[in-house]
Order: C-alpha cells, then sequence, then structure tokens
C-alpha cells in the first residue's frame, strides 16, 4: 500500500511540474506583449494610442470559447498540444528573420502567436480540471498561475531589462528553443488518458475514488464517451447548459471588472516613467524583473493561504490592492512637484501592486476551477474558458483604450479612472452571493 502511494504521489507531483511548464510557455507571448514590446516600441517613438492598440493582437483569447467546444469534442487534448507546440516553434523562426521596422510583418506573426496559444490554452486547463481534485485545485491552480507568470517575467522581464542588448532575431530564437523544449516535456510526460482514470494518479485518490464520484461529481461513468454523445440538439443548447449553473452570471461580472483598474495601472505606468525621463533599462527592471517577481510571490502566497475562508482571502487582497492603486495615482499627481520621496513611493506601491494582484489572480481563478467543476462534465472545458475569457475582454479592451485615453486626457485622469475602477469592484465581493461563499 504504502509503495502505490509514493507511485501514485510521485505521479501527481510529475503532472503538476508539467502543468507549470506548459504555462510557462503560455506565459510568453503575454510577456512579450505586455512588458518588452511596449517598452520597445515606445522608446522608437510610437505614440501611446499605438501602443495601446497593439493590446488588440489579443483578440483570439476573446474568441476561445468559439474554439473551445471544438477542442471539447475533437481529438485528444495532448494531439492539441503537441501540434500548437510545434506550430510555435515554426513560427519563432519565421519571426526570427522579420526585420524590426516591418510592423505589418510582427503584427501578424503576433496574432497567429495568440491564436495558436489560445487554442494551446483551452486544451492545457482542461487537462489541469479533469486531473485534480477540488482538494488539490489550489496547488494546481497555484502552478497555473506562477507558472504562466514566470514566463511573463521572463519575456517581459529579462528581455525588457536587457533592451538595449537583445534584437528581435534574438528574442524569437530563444522562444522557438523554450517552445522545442516544452514540446519534449509535452510528449515526455503528459500521457494520453481519460479523465476517469486520471483522478487515480492523484496522492491518496485510490481511497477516494468512489466518493468523488458521488459527491464532487469530477469522475462520472463512461466519461471518455460523454464528449462524443453531444448532438446536434445538446449543440444548439451548449451554452445555455453553461448557464444552469448556479453563480455563473455573477462570476461573469466579476471576471469582466476585477482586472481593469489593476490592469490600467501596470500597463500605462511604464510608458508615464518612460516619459518622464527614466530609462527604459530602468523602466523593464523595476516594472517587468522586479515588479513581476512580486506577482509571482503574490501569487504562490494566495494559492498556500487559500482556505475555505476563501472569499475573506480576497475582501482582503483586493481591499489592499485598491489602497495601493491609490498611493499610485497619488504619486502621479505629485511627480512634478519638490518632494523627494514621490519617486520612490511610486515604485513601492506599484511592488505592492504587483504582489496583491499576484494573490487575488490566484484565489480567483480557484474559484473559477472550482465552480467549473460544478458543471455538466461535457461542458466543464467550455464553461472554464468562457469564465477566463470573460476576463480577457475586461483587460484587453480596457487595456487597448488606455493609451488613447492617457493621450487625450492626461496621466493624471487615466490613474483617477484607474482607481474608481478599483474602488468599485470591493461591494461585489463583499456582497458575493451564497453559492460562492459555499464553494
Amino acid at each position: 500500500m504504502n509503495v502505490v502511494r509514493s507511485s501514485s504521489s510521485q505521479e501527481y507531483k510529475t503532472r503538476i511540474r508539467t502543468f507549470f511548464v506548459l504555462y510557462f510557455l503560455q506565459g510568453l507571448p503575454h510577456g512579450l506583449q505586455s512588458g518588452f514590446l511596449p517598452l520597445f516600441f515606445r522608446a522608437h517613438g510610437m505614440s501611446l494610442a499605438n501602443v495601446s492598440l497593439y493590446k488588440l493582437l489579443l483578440i483570439p483569447w476573446v474568441l476561445k470559447a468559439v474554439w473551445a467546444p471544438i477542442v471539447d469534442l475533437y481529438g485528444h487534448k495532448k494531439l492539441w498540444l503537441t501540434w500548437s507546440l510545434i506550430a510555435l516553434i515554426f513560427i519563432s523562426v519565421t519571426a526570427s528573420n522579420v526585420s524590426p521596422s516591418d510592423y505589418t510583418s510582427l503584427t501578424g506573426i503576433l496574432f497567429i502567436f495568440n491564436l495558436i496559444t489560445s487554442v494551446q490554452d483551452i486544451a492545457v486547463d482542461a487537462f489541469l480540471i479533469d486531473v485534480l481534485t477540488p482538494t488539490q485545485l489550489a496547488t494546481g491552480n497555484t502552478a497555473q498561475v506562477v507558472g504562466y507568470k514566470a514566463g511573463s517575467l521572463f519575456a517581459g522581464g529579462v528581455f525588457a531589462w536587457f533592451i538595449d542588448l537583445l534584437s528581435l532575431r534574438v528574442i524569437f530564437i530563444t522562444l522557438a528553443i523554450l517552445y522545442t523544449l516544452g514540446l519534449l516535456v509535452n510528449i515526455t510526460y503528459l500521457p494520453y488518458t481519460d479523465s476517469a482514470k486520471v483522478h487515480q494518479i492523484s496522492p491518496n485518490a485510490q481511497q477516494r475514488t468512489s466518493t468523488n464520484n458521488l459527491v464532487t461529481g469530477t469522475v462520472q461513468p463512461n466519461a471518455t464517451n460523454q464528449s462524443q454523445s453531444l448532438s446536434h440538439g445538446d449543440g444548439r443548447w451548449f451554452f445555455l447548459k453553461m448557464f444552469e449553473t448556479d453563480g455563473t452570471l455573477w462570476m461573469l461580472a466579476f471576471m469582466l471588472l476585477y482586472k481593469t483598474g489593476e490592469n490600467g495601472v501596470t500597463n500605462l505606468l511604464p510608458l508615464f516613467l518612460l516619459d518622464e525621463g527614466v530609462h527604459a533599462h530602468d523602466v523593464g527592471f523595476w516594472t517587468g524583473m522586479v515588479g513581476q517577481g512580486m506577482s509571482i510571490l503574490g501569487s504562490a502566497v494566495g494559492g498556500f493561504i487559500f482556505t475555505s475562508s476563501m472569499t475573506t482571502s480576497l475582501q482582503i487582497q483586493l481591499t489592499s490592492r485598491t489602497v495601493s492603486v491609490l498611493f499610485i495615482w497619488l504619486s502621479v499627481l505629485l511627480w512634478s512637484s519638490s518632494f523627494p520621496f514621490v519617486n520612490g513611493s511610486c515604485i513601492f506601491f506599484l511592488m505592492v501592486l504587483f504582489f496583491f494582484g499576484g494573490a487575488v489572480t490566484t484565489c480567483t481563478f480557484t474559484l473559477v476551477m472550482q465552480l467549473s467543476q460544478k458543471a455538466p462534465q461535457k461542458y466543464r472545458a467550455s464553461y472554464y474558458t468562457m469564465l477566463t475569457t470573460t476576463e480577457v475582454i475586461g483587460k484587453l479592451f480596457f487595456s487597448a483604450a488606455v493609451g488613447t485615453l492617457a493621450q487625450y486626457t492626461s496621466y493624471s485622469f487615466a490613474f483617477g479612472l484607474f482607481s474608481f475602477l478599483s474602488i468599485m469592484i470591493l461591494p461585489m465581493i463583499f456582497q458575493a452571493p451564497q453559492v460562492v461563499l459555499s464553494l
């Protein structure tokens, strides 16, 4: 029995590490586009409005809900992962031969990057939801969030820190190498298996399988055939079925709004610092390296402090995040004054914002995964994708507008709006519905 438990525990840890690697790879395009390229474009004279409009290349993430049912119903998840990684390797090699001044080709390449990575994300999320039991989701989601942010840190922080030394060719060749390593990890460690079996590899799962079948619904009879049992009639009601899960409407509204204020600050403040004369190297170091490091730390802490009182944890974290946004706004207002502490306090509270923003993300996505496990088995991947896509919609279109907002109003007005949006989310979490409080 001890040998079986040890083997199951080791396989479970291997799966967690594999998911970490896959989410690390998914964070690379985001880090490149949110950390490195805005500084690169702004330093080369691009307007605030045009820099922000590059965020629209993330639109494939908004459309994930459209092709999530295709990933759900056709082919094995591992095949989707394998071919998406092969495609990313090919695109990275192609991009390494594109001139930095060829914005048209670069735009097309980044769009394809996001398209392929969004498909990869659907498949990895579906694996994660099926593999882990409800009690293991906090750990699994920590691997998800921290892995994604580690990838974002590498592409957005390290690359931005060495912005004066690295060419786009070197960057894309590095991405091609990383995707090749990820392909090897995927082939070696992620097995072909169905959702009815994967739960058996988690620690002590053999003692809980029967209970989980009846109580949590995480493993259902004939699970391998359920996704293939959708008829055309079921397809017509596909999205309506997902809305039958209690708490869905509240979660959709929360996911749409909870990141807007924070995302506005983290996207616009680096450009503000650059315009105020701070060197791109220093901006990349603080907002990319240190900032993303604090975000990863917050994500890790957010996962470990996740308890049955998750809503209370979110309330504390969201309140702390709002306070940091307000102090950043104050720093922007006083930037040109004679107060010597303003510059340092702005960076300090940005680090605080990154930390609590990371903690909020881990707890929120754990909540989303728990709610997804209450959805019918055959709709889970699409249900989870619908909720996470809502977050992308809120962040994407707002991020695409913040540059134009600051360009035609002022930095002070823009950061004031971010503060209002951060405050606005607090009543939602303090008055969450009972179904959310019970998760």
